[in-house]
């Protein structure tokens, strides 16, 4: 399973929706494999989430440091 890169620019408003297209299939593939192994829906479900989660946060954790070390730079 390949990934297509984005058609439409950052910014609009169904971009979201198309990287959600791309990536389903993966994200289906994921769930099923963890279902045949014996995971729940449940777990699965509160896993990703969790996962998700856990992503965003590193992403706003890096920006804020990346913008502490910009300020630290230009004082």
């Amino acid at each position: 399973m390949s990934i297509q890169p984005p058609r439409l620019p950052e910014g609009h408003p169904d971009r979201s929706i198309e990287c959600q297209f791309q990536i389903e299939p993966l994200f289906q593939a994921i769930v099923h494999k963890a279902l045949a192994a014996g995971w729940t829906e449940d777990d699965v479900s509160a896993a990703l989430l969790d996962l998700a989660r856990n992503h965003i946060r590193g992403i706003i954790a890096d920006r804020k440091t990346q913008a502490d070390i910009g300020e630290a730079q230009g004082a």
